[in-house]
């Protein structure tokens, strides 16, 4: 317990908020094949710091998004907070990822079958992880995070590469193993007597 309980801690600070990205029917047939769209979407601007075609990109003109049905019809206007009033953002505010996904009418869901968000979820995880089941895309998706609320890029941090092939070797073949071997052991005596 102590073990794990060391890695879910340690995945938490790191990880908390990080395994999620923009998805979803709307995505892949919009945004994903919009490459100014994906690029504003990974490396986001404040409205203020955007060029006029990224700007029109959340406005009215706009060929991701119609924002007329939310009443925005002025030219040059940053549309999102209208559209989506609880992820709004000023127009000198850089927004996160998750705002432009939510204001574009994307869904912001997990990248993996399981997030690293709180400690009960994160050693549930490690433990799932410890019977070498999905760890690997785990992995993947903590090597491609690039911060809370924010799309992953492709393999932006190598370094979890580490941490994650070192919880391998010590939860899943040094403490699992050892817990099965005392098990087996109790076992024996018990059917010994």
């Amino acid at each position: 317990i102590v073990c794990f309980s060391i890695f879910a801690v340690v995945s938490v600070n790191f990880l908390k908020g990080d395994l999620r990205h923009c998805t979803g029917d709307y995505f892949d047939n919009n945004i994903a094949t919009d490459e100014n769209a994906l690029n504003l979407l990974t490396h986001p601007k404040s409205f203020n710091d955007m060029t006029t075609f990224e700007q029109s990109m959340v406005g009215p003109s706009s060929s991701l998004y119609s924002f007329s049905s939310v009443g925005c019809t002025t030219a040059g206007a940053n549309c999102c907070p209208i559209a989506r009033p609880n992820d709004g953002w000023s127009n000198s505010e850089t927004p996160t990822s998750k705002m432009l996904c939510n204001c574009w009418g994307a869904s912001w869901e997990p990248v993996t079958f399981t997030v690293l968000d709180n400690y009960p979820i994160a050693l549930m995880s490690l433990f799932i992880i410890s019977t070498t089941e999905g760890w690997i895309d785990l992995m993947y998706a903590a090597v491609d995070a690039t911060g809370v609320d924010m799309q992953p890029i492709a393999n932006n941090n190598l370094g979890y590469i580490y941490f994650f092939v070192l919880f391998i070797l010590i939860g899943s073949f040094f403490a699992l193993n050892l817990f099965v071997g005392v098990m087996m052991d109790n076992f024996g005596r018990a059917k010994k007597m």
